[in-house]
């Protein structure tokens, strides 16, 4: 079969209108990636920020529940005397987060270590392998509440508490809380 004059016209200008419309050109295929590789980068910082805040607020929930359970577990005892993390443990103070089967642990996998302090009316709570970018956050969390604060075996002066943490923050860090 033949194709009438209408027939190769009108295929003409299919051809003709679809030359005109083209694909992308490199430079937009380039610039589109790029775009998009900038907004993955933008949406995983912003991800890992907020899972960072997350983990602080965690562990804050975390230690206001452990400090209160055990002040509850003691209340009919002298002082702290024998708290340890297995006694902790047996007793059900610890939150249910924490509890890992590798021992007791943070939103970090840190230790988290319980023992009565130098005055056996305190305890301590210490919270091993904190990040730099949670640290002064966790260790200004609830300020003045605790008898002491410290960070990498330093004690935070309570009225400069803040200044005080980002001068002994490092890139990993023990925190210890100091409760009576």
């Amino acid at each position: 079969m033949f194709a009438t004059q209408k027939q190769i016209e009108k295929i003409q200008n299919y051809d003709a209108r679809h030359k005109k419309e083209g694909g992308w050109t490199m430079t937009e295929m380039i610039v589109t990636l790029l775009l998009v590789l900038i907004a993955m980068a933008g949406i995983g910082m912003i991800a890992k920020s907020a899972l960072t805040n997350m983990k602080i607020g965690d562990t804050e929930t975390e230690i206001a529940t452990l400090r209160m359970q055990i002040k509850q577990l003691y209340k009919s005892s002298a002082d702290y005397t024998g708290l340890d993390n297995t006694i902790a443990e047996k007793a059900g103070v610890i939150p249910d987060s924490m509890l890992k089967s590798n021992g007791i642990r943070n939103s970090w996998n840190g230790n988290v270590t319980l023992v009565p302090g130098n005055d056996p009316n305190t305890f301590l709570i210490t919270l091993e392998s904190i990040p730099q970018t949670a640290c002064v956050k966790l260790a200004t969390y609830q300020s003045g509440s605790w008898k002491e604060v410290s960070v990498n075996g330093s004690s935070l002066d309570q009225d400069s508490i803040v200044s005080e943490a980002a001068g002994q923050c490092a890139e990993t860090n023990t925190l210890a809380f100091i409760s009576d």
